[in-house]
């Protein structure tokens, strides 16, 4: 099995050591991100903490465009405009009694 330095039976104390530190400390610490990757999974820690507030701003902000649109195609692009001549009204003619 190949180390670090080389081979295993020319090592000496000080490099064995530091060899043996090596691999258990990246053993433990690859365990541990991996066991703190599914705690904050678990416990929902990933998704945002206002996820809901924003998901319920952005839904009433389509709501309020499809609003928009509904109110625009029921208005009449002559609403605006005023007449200048009064508008001249028929008098009911009366019906002569017999």
């Amino acid at each position: 099995m190949s180390t670090i330095q080389g081979d295993k039976a020319a090592q000496t104390w000080g490099a064995w050591f530091l060899e043996l530190g090596y691999r258990g400390g990246s053993k433990t610490l690859s365990v541990l991100e991996s066991m703190g990757g599914k705690l904050t999974y678990m416990f929902g820690i990933t998704t945002p903490k206002y996820n809901a507030e924003i998901q319920e701003y952005l839904r009433t902000q389509e709501e309020k465009k499809v609003e928009d649109a509904e109110l625009k195609s029921w208005t009449s692009p002559n609403l605006n405009t005023q007449s200048t001549q009064p508008e001249k009204y028929e008098l009911p003619q009366e019906v002569e009694k017999t």
